[in-house]
């Protein structure tokens, strides 16, 4: 029996949640976001081809942020830029910074490329089909600050919306308000059925990943190929 495993996103969740998401949380996504809205269509399109091809085990990763140390450059170049120097990265590394804004309500998740890649295999052994969450822990504010051996200082996310759309706008930072609707808006999503019907556990947590992708942040790690050098 044919395969195809669609990296699709924890992008193409609606916003709403106050609880973690399963694979059946509404999959329209974001109209503020070109990325959510992309991922969308294309999940649409898969739904139609496992309709004309019944033969076909089809699957989609909903990963949430994938990291590893050697996606840094490709990371900066997406959401930071050059207005974030890697000095002051260096200092976020080496815990320099007391306190740290960061917009209320924000929880994040991240998921290892190494645990992506362990979920893909064992759906490939399984031949496993459907949609599968991918994502370690979740962290909020005190927790994401804390990991840089800082306090949390909460700020208005509107506040924080409104200085993305004028830095954006002025080509200061890459990072547009549909990615940040995205980081404030998406579900925390549970990851049960990867547990269940795959086996799969993280190895990395969020914690110890986001770490290894701020080392590579100060460090100006460059990844093997071409995409992840840029």
């Amino acid at each position: 029996m044919e395969q195809l495993v669609y990296a699709s996103s924890l992008g193409v969740y609606a916003p709403g949640a106050t609880e973690p998401v399963s694979e059946s949380w509404p999959d329209s996504g974001q109209r503020s976001s070109v990325y959510s809205r992309q991922k969308v269509v294309i999940e649409r399109m898969l739904d139609h081809f496992e309709h004309e091809n019944p033969g076909v085990a089809v699957a989609r990763i909903r990963p949430t942020l994938v990291v590893q140390r050697d996606a840094a450059t490709e990371i900066r170049t997406l959401f930071l830029g050059p207005l974030v120097p890697r000095p002051a990265l260096a200092l976020l590394r080496n815990g320099a910074l007391p306190v740290l804004p960061l917009p209320a309500g924000l929880e994040l998740q991240f998921v290892h490329a190494d645990d992506v890649g362990d979920a893909v295999v064992r759906i490939m052994d399984r031949r496993a089909v459907g949609s599968f969450n991918l994502a370690a822990d979740a962290l909020d504010v005190d927790e994401l600050a804390a990991l840089l051996g800082a306090r949390a200082v909460p700020v208005p996310p509107g506040s924080v919306r409104a200085a993305v759309v004028a830095l954006h706008a002025a080509h200061a930072v890459p990072v547009s308000p549909g990615w940040y609707d995205v980081a404030m808006n998406t579900p925390v999503m549970d990851t049960s059925r990867a547990r269940d019907e795959l086996g799969w556990v993280p190895r990395w947590s969020s914690t110890r990943g986001a770490l290894e992708l701020l080392d590579g942040l100060a460090g100006g790690a460059v990844g093997p190929t071409a995409a992840m050098g840029a």
